[in-house]
């Protein structure tokens, strides 16, 4: 619903006309008690839709809202670069460096992509990425484009080198590892 607000010419729709969307937006309450149950996310006004009109309700989104989607976005661009470099680490580990993209959207919460990563994200980088075939498709695959030495550290060999930067003496990284009883090396 927010979505459908948001989408609107000036960010505000009566709610006439998202009653009339609610079975798209699989909604299982009717409009007119949705922003009852969620106070916090819009706010209900009057308004006329054509000038010689009666006044009908309104939806918009919230002060508290807005300040929260704008929260959002600011954390997602400053996590963008990491988010990159993770998907980029993810492709790199692949086999012939090519994932299918629906296996992707699939796990994104697992590995912390934002909902639209395939449009948000993997446009701005066409450096490191390129979308092969439609998403939503049985044959669309995300294929990274050019191999970055910088994403093919871990982070215990980075924290090697800084350390061995910091002291002259070269470390070797270690790996700590527990195997369960009876597993051997």
């Amino acid at each position: 619903v927010v979505k459908e607000v948001l989408n609107e010419p000036g960010q505000v729709i009566p709610l006439r006309y998202l009653e009339k969307r609610r079975e798209r937006l699989r909604l299982s309450v009717h409009i007119k008690t949705f922003p009852n149950k969620n106070p916090g996310l819009f706010d209900i006004y009057l308004d006329r839709i054509k000038p010689k009109s009666q006044p009908v309700p309104f939806l918009r989104v919230s002060s508290r809202l807005r300040q929260y989607l704008d929260e959002e976005k600011h954390v997602k661009e400053e996590n963008e670069q990491f988010l990159v470099g993770k998907l980029c680490k993810l492709l790199m580990m692949s086999r012939d460096k090519v994932i299918s993209a629906d296996k992707l959207v699939h796990m994104k919460r697992e590995f912390g992509f934002p909902d639209d990563f395939l449009c948000s994200l993997v446009p701005k980088y066409p450096e490191y990425f390129r979308l092969v075939g439609c998403p939503r498709e049985e044959k669309s695959f995300l294929e990274l484009v050019s191999w970055n030495e910088e994403f093919a550290k871990s982070v215990i060999e980075l924290r090697a080198e800084e350390e061995s930067e910091l002291t002259s003496i070269r470390v070797r990284p270690s790996f700590n590892w527990k195997l369960p009883p009876g597993f051997f090396l």
